[in-house]
């Protein structure tokens, strides 16, 4: 565990160096860096800074590529002495440490409390948070990480994916306008009666039992939805989903593959009415702990790339930023999941027309 931790993270460690073993690597690629230099001081030679400056660059590119090299071997020997579990743990931190390499200001909203980075922490290496309670306050049973993580009651759930869509809306709304943002968008809004082509069948016998059946719920909501996101003039609709990978469901799987398998579910229910309506949609799909999955990433490089456009930044840096900012709405929610209270809320009352009734409701409920 002390070696997998030095990794870098995307290695799935945390750049917590060794100095025993760091240290004999850092002085020869110093060595090297610095050797004209040396030499022009030793034999009193004009020094080219040109030179210099490659000779040191080539040095540090070597030092990278080796200590990668070692880092994918050391990998690759834990997971083929490791149980599933583990190379699934290993997998997912290899593609979810957005939120470790990230600056925290409250400026870029990339700020955890301690609690929320120390339980995440823990989490993404294997260990139990601490100080959890034994028993669930909502359905009562013995409280365990994967029991925080999925239990529906008190609907923190539904809190942590309104969290994560909400992110998402805030990361559009900076990167095309607040007005091109739409919440809980119907997606058959202008086809009420769910059928295709507009809610016209065309049956040339005119027989109304062989008219073709609904093809669309009428009903079907999605998310969020961003104007222009795909093409000029078209909206895009999304659909999120925060999916525990570790679940007894999923945990015999490759997280990847789990996560593509419920891309395509979205993608199944959703895409062909979005079609109908003359609408894009793209699925987001994420792990607990941060990983996304293939069309999520599309999804966040071209969130990316219109950052990039309005706020004149390199696109590399607006990858990093979105991916940073949405792994932290999922990690911060996890603390959320497990701290959270699940104890029920009082139902709203309805109208209340009178002091007397405000009275008789407050007095009941203190009972």
């Amino acid at each position: 565990m002390r070696r997998l931790l030095s990794h870098k993270v995307k290695q799935a460690g945390m750049g917590i160096l060794i100095p025993t073993e760091s240290a004999e690597v850092a002085f020869a690629t110093s060595t090297a860096a610095s050797e004209m230099l040396v030499n022009a001081l030793r034999q009193g030679l004009d020094l080219d800074i040109e030179e210099h400056q490659r000779t040191v660059q080539r040095a540090r590119k070597k030092a990278i590529k080796e200590r990668v090299r070692k880092e994918s071997e050391e990998c690759d020997r834990q997971v083929e002495n490791a149980d599933k579990r583990e190379e699934n743990r290993i997998q997912r931190a290899k593609a979810s440490g957005g939120w470790l390499t990230c600056v925290p200001t409250h400026l870029n909203g990339t700020v955890l409390s301690r609690e929320e980075f120390t339980d995440n922490v823990r989490y993404r290496n294997g260990f139990e948070p601490t100080n959890l309670p034994e028993f669930c306050d909502g359905c009562g049973a013995r409280f365990t990480t994967e029991h925080g993580l999925n239990c529906k009651k008190g609907g923190l759930v539904n809190e942590r994916h309104d969290d994560v869509a909400d992110e998402w809306a805030y990361l559009g709304s900076l990167a095309f306008a607040p007005s091109a943002i739409s919440h809980k968008p119907m997606v058959n809004e202008g086809n009420p009666r769910g059928r295709g082509n507009g809610g016209a069948n065309n049956n040339n016998n005119g027989d109304a039992e062989d008219a073709a059946e609904p093809v669309v719920e009428a009903d079907l909501e999605a998310d969020k939805g961003i104007r222009n996101f795909w093409k000029q003039g078209s909206e895009c609709l999304f659909d999120i989903r925060v999916t525990n990978t570790e679940c007894r469901t999923h945990r015999n799987k490759d997280p990847l593959k789990c996560l593509e398998g419920q891309e395509k579910d979205k993608k199944h229910k959703y895409e062909t009415a979005c079609h109908e309506q003359r609408k894009h949609f793209s699925p987001l799909v994420y792990s607990i702990d941060g990983m996304a999955g293939p069309m999520t990433r599309a999804a966040e490089k071209r969130m990316a790339s219109r950052l990039a456009w309005k706020w004149k930044r390199e696109y590399s840096e607006m990858c990093g930023y979105v991916r940073c900012r949405m792994s932290i709405a999922v990690v911060r929610s996890n603390s959320l999941m497990w701290r959270g209270s699940r104890t029920r809320r009082r139902a709203h009352p309805g109208f209340i027309d009178s002091g007397g009734a405000m009275d008789s409701w407050q007095t009941a409920g203190e009972m």
